[in-house]
Formats: structure tokens, C-alpha cells, sequence
């Protein structure tokens, strides 16, 4: 094999590891754009899950709740005052609890016909926690100072205080702060029974046009960042954010992570990539990265999904490279044939 020969071939060699190198960089653009957009449908279908939740139980109260001024206390008679304060639990009942506060609570006839009420919910609360796993927490909350919650929780664990009205769980259902009665999703806050942070999606319970109190489930954001980290096939950097900018959950984006801690999207991530068009077909290339965005308007959530552009080609780099080898090899074997011919 004389040396134009060599130089040829040896230069077809490398123009096909090129074209491999590319067609694998492209495969795998392909299977992260598949990737991320299934993260992304799964995020959707966890809210989706969590607001038909809602929807199911609001129509349950509404039925029990239409004939709540017939009902006789029966339940509700058991709840007792624990403290000289006015907080009362229920305690007996092992599968939900009813706490409250109020020192003339329990002398009110149409107040203990609520409780009773709101106490036949429990099975609905336990269909509902056996669907949906990742709930935290299910409840009725009365505008009337009173929850029935579950799972169980004993008041000498917990005793609820006017100012656990002050969460998003119950302000955001008032009418002042919800006008059109209308299903909401809460920024994010601190659980008050020591849950860590979490998302409440609820919706607010009317009964002949007067506010009674809201329909909750509370999701902690531990559930979001599992779900990322465990539906990530190539662990590439992914975020979810609210529409107050809150970070719902994150993979591989904050260092020294805190989940205890409210984090901002405009302290990771650009302003530009934040308004960039939703992802259609393929991955957008941006300031030496990949990434794909969608918007979920319906749970009022995005998505981002991103790889370093360095990351990827190295990777494709990685799998070419021994396809490169190996045909320099084989070449190299064929010059050698060609030359034991000659001396022979």
C-alpha cells in the first residue's frame, strides 16, 4: 500500500468516525429530548392525579354537607377541650382526627352538625390516600377553626392555633383571597405539623352560597424532587418552578442542597432561558447548552431540562472512539499483511 493510498484511507476512516460521531450525538439528543419530555408528563399526570382528587372529594362534601342541618351529632358529641386555651380534638377515632380551637365550640348546635359532617368524609380521605400515595396530608379545614385530617395525628402530637389560618392551605381559599371559588395551587410553605415544605392543592367548599371551608391535599416537595431524580436516565440537570418563581424540585441544579429552603429559578437559571419558546421536536441550543422547556399551564407549573453541550459530545466522543481504534487497527493488520506479502 504505497502512501496516497494510506493517507486515503486513513482519511475515509476518519470521515466515518465523523459521521458516527454525529449520528450518535444526534440519537442521543433524541433520547434526551424522549427523556425529559416523559419527566415532564409525569409531573403533569402527578398534579392532574392530585386536582381529580380534590374535584372527587369537593363533590362528596357537597353531597354530605347538603343535609349537614339534619344530621345529629353522633361522632362529634366525643370531642372534648384539651387545654384551657379552647383546643379540642376528637383523639378517639384512630383513622382521622378532628382539632380545633374555640372556647364556645362545642355548645354550638350547627358547629358540631359541621364536625359530624365533616367526620363522614373519612372514607372518602382513605380512598383518596390508598390512590395517591404521595399525599401528605387530607383534609377538610372549617372556617369555623376546626380540621378533620388525614392521616391520624394525636393532639398531644399537634394542636392546631389561629395562626395556622395564616397559611396559603386556608388564605387562598377565603373569599377575600379567592373570589371565584375556583381550585388553587399554593406557593410553596412550611407544614405546620413538621413536614418540611410543601403544595397544597385545594378548593374552596360553599354551601348555599356561604363559605364553609376548603377541601386539601398537601403534597411535600420531597415526592417532585424523588420523581426527578428517579425518571432521569442520562442525570443532566431538570427543575420544576412555580408561577411565584419558587423552585417546586430540582436534580443536579443547587449545590448543598436544603430542602428547608424557598429557592428562586432567577438565582439558577437565565432570564433568557426562563422565556425561551416551549420545546416542540427537538432540544434548543443555548449559550453552549441543551435544553428542553415545556410549561404545564394547567397545574401553573415549568420545566426545564438541560445538558452541557460538552457533556454530550464528550459522551458521543467516548462511544466513537473505540469504532475509531479499531479501524485503524484493522488497517494497520492490512498494511502489515500487504507488507510480509512483499518480503515474501
Amino acid at each position: 500500500m504505497d502512501n496516497k493510498k494510506l493517507i486515503i484511507t486513513v482519511f475515509i476512516i476518519v470521515l466515518l468516525n465523523m459521521l458516527f460521531f454525529l449520528q450518535f450525538n444526534r440519537m442521543q439528543m433524541k433520547n434526551i429530548f424522549r427523556n425529559a419530555n416523559e419527566m415532564a408528563l409525569s409531573i403533569e399526570h402527578k398534579m392532574r392525579m392530585s386536582i381529580n382528587a380534590v374535584e372527587y372529594l369537593h363533590v362528596a362534601a357537597e353531597q354530605i354537607f347538603k343535609n349537614k342541618e339534619n344530621l345529629k351529632p353522633n361522632e362529634a358529641l366525643h370531642v372534648k377541650y384539651v387545654n384551657e386555651n379552647g383546643t379540642y380534638a376528637l383523639d378517639e377515632n384512630k383513622e382521622v382526627n378532628l382539632l380545633g380551637f374555640g372556647k364556645k365550640a362545642l355548645s354550638d348546635k350547627r358547629l358540631l352538625q359541621e364536625m359530624e359532617a365533616a367526620l363522614q368524609l373519612t372514607p372518602f380521605f382513605q380512598l383518596v390516600a390508598e390512590q395517591n400515595k404521595n399525599f401528605a396530608w387530607i383534609y377538610y379545614y372549617s372556617k369555623n377553626h376546626f380540621t378533620v385530617l388525614y392521616p391520624y395525628v394525636c393532639s398531644a402530637d399537634f394542636q392546631f392555633t389561629p395562626v395556622v389560618e395564616k397559611k396559603p392551605f386556608y388564605h387562598d381559599a377565603t373569599p377575600q383571597a379567592n373570589p371565584q371559588k375556583k381550585l388553587f395551587l399554593t406557593p410553596l410553605y412550611m407544614d405546620a405539623i413538621g413536614k418540611g415544605l410543601m403544595v397544597t392543592v385545594g378548593k374552596p367548599l360553599y354551601y348555599k352560597n356561604h363559605f364553609l371551608g376548603t377541601l386539601d391535599v398537601d403534597i411535600t416537595l420531597n415526592n417532585f424532587d424523588n420523581l426527578l431524580s428517579r425518571l432521569d436516565y442520562f442525570n443532566n440537570q431538570s427543575v420544576i418552578y412555580n408561577n411565584k418563581n419558587q423552585i417546586v424540585a430540582s436534580h443536579n441544579l443547587i449545590q448543598d442542597f436544603n430542602r428547608s429552603k424557598i429557592y428562586k429559578i432567577d438565582d439558577f437559571l437565565d432570564f433568557s432561558i426562563q422565556n425561551m419558546n416551549e420545546t416542540l421536536e427537538s432540544l434548543q441550543y443555548k449559550d453552549s447548552q441543551y435544553i428542553f422547556v415545556k410549561r404545564l399551564p394547567y397545574v401553573h407549573l415549568h420545566f426545564v431540562y438541560r445538558v452541557q453541550a460538552h457533556t454530550l459530545w464528550f459522551k458521543s466522543f467516548l462511544y466513537t472512539f473505540p469504532i475509531f481504534l479499531l479501524m485503524l487497527l484493522s488497517l494497520y493488520l492490512v498494511f502489515l499483511y500487504q507488507k510480509s506479502k512483499i518480503i515474501n
